[in-house]
């Protein structure tokens, strides 16, 4: 007699073959869901390592390094800068044009020192035109060369044409003003511009563009300085300023109080805003 083979069974009857319960199903899901947070977590890790933070950048624009060379405050800034993580450009006295100034916002850098002449507001014959002051340039005045793209409005508002104290030369030079640094100049991302030039806090004017351009913090002079003091006490001023990127106030009281102010015109440094 023949006995007919009996079909596997699971414990609830089901058929062996189709024994694919909702125990199984879960676990399907949760491979499903722990292989895609691996991916994720994955991905994540793999696009934080490849997007490395932006290094700080700092440019030194020497505008007094024909007559005033400063050789050691750039060594020594560029050293203090270096260490703290700075990647510091320098535009040497040459280089220093209105279009130097024209372009400062465009390579988006944390820290700008402009080592240059400026004007004290209210100084001088032409001081109507000078109420806000200004920063100098190493671009001799020759109009017939710098009108071409220049419109009259800017000419007569955003430059003004000055000589430096002590100059030897009968040259006279382009200076940019607020008007030129609002109209002319990019936008910065939170950049702090120190001018270490004469009064470049005399009056607010200068401050108020570079802030309306988006600088963050501006650092200058209240009346005239050496440029020997001016070189060594911004020297302190960096050394506090490194340690308190975001405070430019207590940088400058911490300096004040160390250097004191300017020793033959008095002078002090001043943060804006």
């Amino acid at each position: 007699m023949t006995v007919a083979p009996v079909r596997s069974q699971d414990p609830v009857g089901t058929p062996a073959s189709r024994w694919f319960g909702l125990s199984d199903i879960a676990l399907c899901a949760s491979l499903v869901v722990g292989l895609s947070v691996m991916l994720f977590l994955g991905m994540d890790m793999w696009l934080k390592g490849s997007q490395e933070p932006r290094p700080l950048r700092a440019l030194i624009v020497d505008q007094l390094g024909d007559t005033n060379p400063g050789a050691t405050f750039r060594r020594d800034t560029e050293e203090l800068l270096r260490e703290r993580g700075y990647h510091v450009d320098y535009v040497p006295p040459a280089n220093v044009s209105i279009g130097t100034y024209r372009r400062l916002a465009e390579l988006d850098y944390d820290l700008i020192i402009l080592r240059s002449h400026s004007i004290v507001s209210g100084s001088g014959a032409d001081s109507a035109q000078r109420a806000d002051g200004g920063i100098g340039t190493n671009q001799i005045v020759d109009d017939s060369a710098f009108v071409e793209g220049l419109n009259e409005a800017l000419a007569v508002n955003g430059l003004v044409k000055t000589t430096y104290i002590g100059q030897t030369t009968p040259f006279r030079y382009w200076a940019i003003t607020p008007s030129f640094i609002t109209s002319q100049v990019g936008r910065f991302d939170g950049t702090t511009i120190i001018l270490m030039g004469c009064g470049g806090l005399s009056s607010k004017g200068l401050a108020r563009a570079f802030r309306d351009r988006g600088a963050s913090q501006f650092i200058g002079w209240d009346g005239y300085i050496a440029a020997r003091d001016a070189d060594y006490i911004t020297g302190s001023l960096l050394r506090h300023l490194v340690h308190r990127p975001r405070n430019a106030h207590r940088a400058v009281e911490d300096t004040m109080r160390e250097t004191g102010p300017d020793p033959i015109y008095g002078s002090t440094l001043s943060a804006y805003p």
